[in-house]
């Protein structure tokens, strides 16, 4: 090796280094020099819509110009190869085939191009849990009405684990002696609550019954590794725009190979019957920026490395559920290890009862109005508008929980406020 290249990598790695040593710590250093979110604003929601840093912001804005000087050539000749390229980025970052991946603007418009795609006749069932994401659940209802399949809703008490979740699904896919399921779907990481979901063995599950699956997987790329390659699934599909930092609307699907030519996206368009990628990269006139940015989000998360990413966010969110659990002396739904940067803890009730919100064996089933004095929308006007607070609230089985969602941004001293407020 030469002494210039030497010099040279020598450089390269000083670089590296001064610029590692000017990124802030995590927490509100960070969100104040590398976001633009309110600093008066406690923002504990971050699963529902994300955020993104101010690089990925100047993408968006520098993809827009490109595009104003000249929209004709720009959506005539640049749009579709440069889509296709994110595409192959984002194959390489889930370790997938680039040939199985398209880019769609959200989980939603995956979702009803898989199901609309479905070629069925009366008498096939889709079987999913009650706390299957509601947008699915209304999807999978759509196509009862237009085609007859049935739906079959397995009913999960709370708390659960991971086990009981599979021998629930392995006993009603034993009992289906009539083979009428047909299609599964599943999270990959629910809503509400947030549990990370057994997708593998769910999958073998499936398959052992002659059913393909569909992971609704919105919540999981950035917060945990996919690896596609060993996968067993038939479909998943995740948000960028959530976890990974991403403009809203963009989002990917990744389809097993046995499926695609039956697939088609939910708006047809010139390259329909032309192929997977072609039918997927071209659906009619859109902005298409978000998705275009998405590489600017992977290279900002490989600056700060997704292992240090979710250290941090997982961390948190452990040590701020565990305070307020310890505070007020509730519980989670789930294990701990049932999730990641999203979790839940159940508030106590603020009406005097006689019996002990805890105990679900004795009370799966309570009455809210008997226990809180509040709803969800009270709550909301308080933190939201008196407070400029917000962590997403829900009820479930009657109790009503908190979602504590935990990015880079947030810090434990946030969550000490939320406490305080409720």
């Amino acid at each position: 090796m030469n002494f210039f290249l030497i010099l040279f990598l020598c450089i390269i790695a000083c670089m590296e280094v001064i610029a590692n040593d000017n990124i802030p710590p995590f927490g509100s250093k960070m969100k104040e020099q590398w976001f633009t979110l309110n600093m008066d604003e406690t923002l504990l929601n971050h699963g529902s819509y994300g955020a993104s840093p101010i690089v990925v912001q100047e993408k968006l804005v520098s993809l827009f110009k490109e595009r104003s000087t000249n929209p004709d050539q720009w959506f005539q000749r640049k749009v579709r190869p440069m889509v296709r390229e994110v595409a192959k980025e984002v194959a390489n970052y889930i370790h997938a085939n680039e040939k199985d991946v398209v880019m769609v603007p959200n989980a939603s418009t995956a979702v009803n191009a898989v199901l609309r795609s479905l070629n069925a006749t009366k008498h096939h069932t889709f079987l999913y849990l009650n706390f299957e994401y509601g947008m699915t659940k209304k999807t999978m209802e759509y196509i009862k009405d237009k085609r007859g399949w049935g739906l079959k809703e397995l009913t999960i008490a709370f708390p659960t684990n991971k086990e009981a979740i599979l021998n629930r699904v392995a006993q009603e896919l034993k009992e289906d002696t009539k083979k009428q399921i047909r299609f599964c779907v599943f999270d990959g990481i629910s809503s509400a609550p947030a549990v990370i979901m057994p997708i593998e063995e769910l999958a073998d599950l499936c398959h052992e019954h002659g059913a393909p699956i569909l992971i609704d997987c919105a919540h999981c790329v950035g917060q945990i590794p996919l690896n596609m390659k060993e996968t067993k699934v038939d479909y998943l599909l995740s948000n960028f725009h959530k976890w990974m930092l991403a403009p809203p609307g963009a989002a990917f699907l990744w389809v097993d190979p046995k499926h695609q030519e039956t697939l088609n996206p939910t708006v047809i368009s010139h390259w329909y019957k032309e192929g997977f990628t072609k039918e997927f990269g071209w659906t009619g006139t859109r902005s298409w920026l978000s998705i275009l940015a998405v590489p600017e989000t992977i290279k900002f998360r490989q600056l700060l490395t997704d292992e240090a990413i979710h250290k941090y966010n997982n961390q948190l969110c452990a040590s701020a559920s565990q305070y307020i659990i310890d505070h007020w002396n509730t519980s989670r739904p789930v294990p701990l290890e049932m999730t990641a940067s999203i979790t839940n803890v159940m508030v106590p009730c603020n009406k005097k009862v006689n019996y002990d919100i805890n105990d679900f064996e004795t009370l799966p089933q309570i009455n809210p109005d008997e226990c809180y004095s509040w709803t969800i929308g009270d709550a909301a006007k308080y933190l939201v508008d008196e407070n400029h607070t917000w962590s997403f609230i829900y009820e479930l089985q009657g109790r009503r929980y908190i979602r504590l969602s935990c990015q880079i941004y947030n810090e434990f001293q946030e969550y000490e406020k939320l406490v305080s407020l409720l």
